[in-house]
């Protein structure tokens, strides 16, 4: 007896209708710009810096000459620990001549008494009569500063003994501008941070292989130095000046160096709480970056575009690329391939999740901190959207506003 079965038809790719042809192209172009985002670029910049770390020897600039150093720090009522902090810095290896200036914005402590006792000739006070934020107090301590190169710090962090001098000789090196200092900051005791500690270390990674290849984008805010004839002066309500300050001197042609040499310590560790906080704050200067200098993105007016756009902005765009990834799989589903990558999307959606809100349990499942972290990113992402779009009249309200959660954000 002839026994007949029928076999299911197998699948193939002529079974896609032309609608659904764009929707696998949109998948595909949000997959590779996800992998390019997170893996492609700094492997990248991993290459060009080894191939240009040897065939590179930048010559001594001999343009405008560097005579002085003037150290610009503002605080708002910090008489508790300022007198270490200038200490600090007053006891560095300076190679040259130099002051500090402090510009207290808006203190209602003794902060500028004590430092007129620490420092008496060495320091220059400016006293600001209300609270006005860190931009105005950079834009008022370099108009009273002396010096030909500004070093920026904060009031928290402490100097290694030859950061001023690494600085110093970075940005002699020919057309430099500006320059960036290692931020070293203290593990977490209970080791909460981890996952914090190492994002720190890829992105430091990531910024001098920058510099070794043109310019790094951007500072870090507790230790860098600028050339004084590449500073602009910064609008009141500038987030992030530590990235718009080097962005400035790029614009004029200049590139920003890292030195790993020149570091500070932070006694803070990464928290995720205090890190949350800071990256919200960070996000949203970020957007305030790209919608305020849409000119840094023209390639005929900023070399260092491309580079802007891999570092900074896509990484904000990469939870609205993530939405239209699964978007394009709902699309595709009724095909067997495409519904079991919905499956895996949605699962990975959902223990990023379970890692999230369930941080004890998620440490019992093989990467699924790492999935809470990713997650937890593009999370922060979309929320410091929307604190910039409804703080972009006056971005310094958000220091103000408490559900942000960036007063006390760590620089």
């Amino acid at each position: 007896m002839l026994v007949i079965v029928e076999r299911e038809p197998s699948w193939g790719w002529s079974d896609l209708a032309s609608w659904e042809w764009i929707a696998l192209g949109g998948l595909v172009a949000a997959l590779v710009l996800l992998f390019y985002t997170y893996a492609g670029f700094p492997l990248l910049m991993g290459f060009l810096s080894r191939l240009t770390s040897n065939s590179k020897n930048r010559k001594q600039e001999s343009g405008s000459p560097m005579n002085r150093i003037s150290v610009i720090l503002c605080v708002h009522n910090e008489e508790a620990r300022l007198a270490s902090r200038l200490e600090n810095l007053l006891s560095l290896d300076w190679p040259m001549e130099g002051e500090v200036v402090v510009v207290c914005d808006g203190c209602t402590d003794n902060s500028a008494e004590v430092a007129r006792q620490v420092g008496q000739e060495r320091v220059r006070v400016v006293e600001l009569s209300q609270k006005s934020g860190k931009p105005s107090g950079i834009n008022a301590g370099v108009e009273q500063a002396s010096g030909d190169v500004l070093i920026f710090c904060d009031a928290r962090q402490e100097f290694e003994s030859s950061a001023l001098r690494h600085l110093v000789a970075e940005l002699r090196e020919e057309n430099t501008g500006a320059v960036s200092g290692l931020l070293r900051i203290a593990k977490s005791s209970d080791g909460s941070s981890g996952g914090f500690d190492r994002y720190w270390s890829l992105e430091t990674k990531l910024r001098k292989w920058e510099s070794d290849w043109d310019s790094a984008i951007g500072c870090t805010g507790a230790i860098y130095a600028l050339r004084r004839e590449c500073f602009v002066e910064l609008p009141p309500d500038t987030i992030l000046d530590d990235v718009v300050i080097p962005m400035q001197a790029v614009m004029q042609g200049r590139r920003v160096g890292y030195s790993v040499e020149a570091i500070a310590w932070d006694p803070q560790p990464l928290a995720p709480q205090a890190e949350h906080r800071r990256k919200l704050r960070t996000l949203a200067g970020n957007f305030q970056m790209l919608f305020r200098h849409p000119g840094w993105l023209n390639p005929f007016q900023n070399r260092t575009w491309w580079q802007l756009i891999s570092h900074k902005y896509l990484r904000i765009a990469s939870p609205f690329v993530l939405a239209a990834a699964l978007l394009c799989t709902v699309v595709l589903a009724r095909h067997p391939l495409f519904l079991l990558l919905l499956v895996g999307e949605l699962a990975f959606i959902g223990l990023g999740w379970l890692a999230m809100e369930c941080p004890a349990l998620a440490r019992r499942i093989p990467g699924a901190r790492i999935l809470g972290a990713f997650l937890s990113m593009q999370v922060t992402i979309v929320r410091g959207l929307a604190t910039y779009m409804r703080y972009k009249k006056n971005m310094l309200d958000i220091w103000k506003s408490g559900h942000t959660g960036v007063s006390g954000a760590k620089e």
